[in-house]
């Protein structure tokens, strides 16, 4: 069935040129100003399209891929001592205390017990995906991007464990302790482009930015034995513990352009950021590298 419909489109589409065509050639036979006139038109619409390619104005849209990275400030949301709270009354519940003896080797549960939360958790580099859409006039862009990150923070806190045939303090243990969220930007944005003629176009960028944050989990792991300390009620009823904020990006790079349909532009922006996730809400900057891939002269 496929073969057929482009058989159909083929041959319709040949059939299109070689009327265009003959239609050509006869009108060669009309009276000399006619053809003057229609010449003239011809070279107008000609000199129309160079020039609005020349000056590659048009709508524009592509793929990004990078790496994004997240400031620490709002990685401190996931260690412990917020919303989602790790205490003693967690590692030591009934529906978990005999997993940890068994991977503490302790003999009872009096004989460990919390001891320091994480101080320094941060954030991994997160791949960065996402999609653009921008119209250009000239050396000058207006533009709209979304991208997606999937962040996930981690630190150690310990675990004080006792040497029950001694009576006395053994050790600290450090276990891990990580958190991770899903956050969204979306930017409108104005670019100006260098050289515009040339293949290689450097560029810088500026707008605005919307987040948003949606929380994905907390969780701790004591050797073998994982658990999450999400906010049971917070669960229960299905609340998201993120939300929308608000910022403000600047950046550049370099547009390479290696035909007239595709370029490929490496670059950066850093971004001044409010999210929304608990009482983390300062304006703080993260960064972002990509590559973006362009598909040029959309219209």
């Amino acid at each position: 069935m496929i073969i057929k419909n482009i058989s159909k489109i083929l041959c319709c589409f040949l059939i299109i040129i070689f009327s265009l065509q003959t239609f050509g050639q006869c009108s060669y036979q009309i009276p000399i100003f006619k053809t003057e006139k229609l010449n003239k038109a011809n070279y107008l619409l000609h000199d129309s399209l160079k020039h609005k390619k020349k000056n590659n104005d048009g709508l524009y849209f592509g793929i990004s891929f990078g790496a994004y990275f997240a400031n620490r400030y709002t990685a401190q949301y996931y260690n412990g001592s917020g919303v989602n709270r790790l205490n003693d009354s967690l590692i030591k519940s009934q529906y978990n205390y005999q997993n940890i003896e068994t991977a503490l080797a302790a003999s009872d549960t009096s004989r460990y017990r919390l001891g320091e939360l994480p101080a320094k958790m941060k954030y991994s580099p997160a791949l960065m995906v996402g999609l653009f859409f921008k119209y250009d006039i000239k050396n000058s862009a207006i533009f709209f991007q979304f991208n997606f990150a999937k962040l996930k923070a981690s630190d150690v806190f310990t675990i004080l464990v006792w040497d029950t045939t001694k009576n006395t303090l053994s050790y600290p243990k450090q276990e891990s302790i990580s958190g991770s969220e899903q956050r969204m930007n979306m930017d409108i944005g104005y670019c100006y482009t260098f050289n515009p003629k040339k293949n290689y176009r450097p560029y810088f960028e500026f707008g605005f930015n919307l987040n948003n944050i949606k929380w994905v989990d907390n969780k701790i792991k004591i050797e073998s034995v994982e658990l999450s300390i999400e906010n049971q009620k917070l669960a229960y009823y299905n609340i998201n513990q993120g939300g929308l904020g608000i910022g403000a990006f600047i950046g550049g790079g370099i547009n390479m352009i290696f035909n007239e349909s595709i370029s490929i532009t490496p670059g950066f922006d850093i971004y001044f950021t409010k999210t929304n996730l608990g009482s983390y809400d300062q304006f703080k900057p993260n960064y972002t590298i990509f590559v973006k891939a362009t598909l040029n002269g959309l219209l």
